[in-house]
């Protein structure tokens, strides 16, 4: 027998399995990490929003509404029916438990104090949404377990 030149069938399957899955799983890491900088961008763009609808309340003396729509995956102010601020939810953040309703803003500027409690299907841990102080403290914690029932906010 000659020498041996190019490869053989086994050892080309064998490579091209070999970059097949490292590009499978560096496509999926990178869209979890996209994921992951949506879920963790939510929080502080939610944060200003819910500032400016205080703003708004407080200088156009009036009542500002506060929809949350979790199966719709969206957050929205509303005053009289015109929508003022409106923002999307990450789809992989679900919203679990909230106490109360969606809720209020009143002219002064005050809501009901509420938590809400989330699960990130991303980065797999519990987030707890509060809102404290008449709405004026916005507070967002992650939690790798899931607290009782009954513990609004450590």
């Amino acid at each position: 027998m000659g020498s041996r030149r190019g490869f053989t069938l086994y050892e080309t399957l064998l490579v091209l399995m070999m970059v097949t899955g490292l590009t499978i799983l560096v496509g999926f890491k990178s869209s979890q990490q996209h994921q992951l900088v949506v879920e963790r961008t939510f929080w502080p763009v939610w944060q200003q929003m819910w500032t400016a609808g205080r703003q708004w309340a407080m200088t156009h003396h009036t009542t500002v509404n506060v929809s949350i729509n979790a199966q719709q995956h969206f957050v929205a102010l509303y005053h009289e029916h015109r929508r003022l601020k409106y923002l999307e939810i990450p789809q992989s953040l679900e919203l679990i438990n909230m106490n109360g309703t969606d809720g209020n803003i009143d002219a002064a500027g005050v809501a009901q104090g509420r938590t809400l409690e989330w699960y990130s299907h991303v980065d797999k841990r519990w987030i707890y949404q509060t809102f404290q102080m008449g709405g004026v403290i916005f507070n967002v914690e992650n939690d790798p377990y899931r607290r009782p029932f009954w513990v609004d906010a450590p």
